[in-house]
């Protein structure tokens, strides 16, 4: 494979340079995450094994995940990923989301397909809300109704305040499961079954988009 196809993926060259450390070398504490100043430090050729290592990338990609989530702070990874955004989406919206997407990365190229959701073009699938909630559309189009009136009242668009609106809520949906009640608010305000955290994804995403794709949801049903 070549340089470039890691670069074009998104691993990071100080995750690279970790992982390679360790084929055919073991840090004397048993520790698999380590800098380079460390690895030079420690290294010593005769504690290589002469046994042929294994290049397994399932492990490095575990590895940049590591790397991304626990070394770089939020400021270095919104530098690292400016360079594989490729969607229409402003910087500060990037800046929002990322301690919200970090958790799910494992290398950079990945960044699109959570970013999606900020676009304001991106349609709801109805059929999608529908099978995620198992209910009728007229059980459906209430919750979003009901959703839609306590969201409208908030005058703090803040993730805490928009939890307890919808955690309220579930009171009067009492025969709705969990998952399907909060699966449900989460395709018709976000476009999508998996995003961030759905409480922080809609305050992002701002009160004027979130009742809009309500509003298409409800009128669609």
């Amino acid at each position: 494979t070549n340089v470039s196809w890691y670069q074009e993926q998104g691993f990071l060259p100080q995750a690279i340079l970790n992982f390679i450390g360790q084929l055919g070398w073991t840090h004397p504490e048993g520790k698999e995450i380590f800098s380079l100043d460390e690895f030079i430090q420690l290294f010593k050729l005769e504690d290589v094994s002469p046994a042929g290592p294994v290049f397994d990338e399932t492990k490095l990609r575990w590895m940049n995940g590591k790397y991304i989530r626990e070394i770089l702070t939020d400021d270095e990874l919104f530098t690292e990923i400016k360079k594989y955004v490729t969607l229409p989406i402003a910087e500060d919206q990037i800046k929002k989301v990322i301690p919200l997407i970090k958790e799910r990365i494992e290398v950079l190229s990945q960044v699109n397909d959570l970013l999606k959701f900020l676009l304001p073009e991106q349609s709801v699938d109805l059929e999608l809300v529908k099978k995620q909630s198992k209910k009728t559309s007229k059980e459906i189009e209430q919750l979003l109704t009901d959703l839609k009136t306590d969201l409208e009242k908030l005058e703090k668009w803040e993730t805490a305040e928009i939890e307890k609106v919808i955690r309220d809520l579930k009171g009067k949906y009492e025969n709705w499961g969990g998952r399907d009640y909060f699966m449900t608010i989460r395709v018709a305000t976000t476009a999508f079954s998996v995003t961030p955290p759905l409480f922080d994804s809609i305050e992002v995403l701002g009160k004027e988009l979130v009742l809009k794709r309500i509003n298409i949801a409800i009128e669609s049903l």
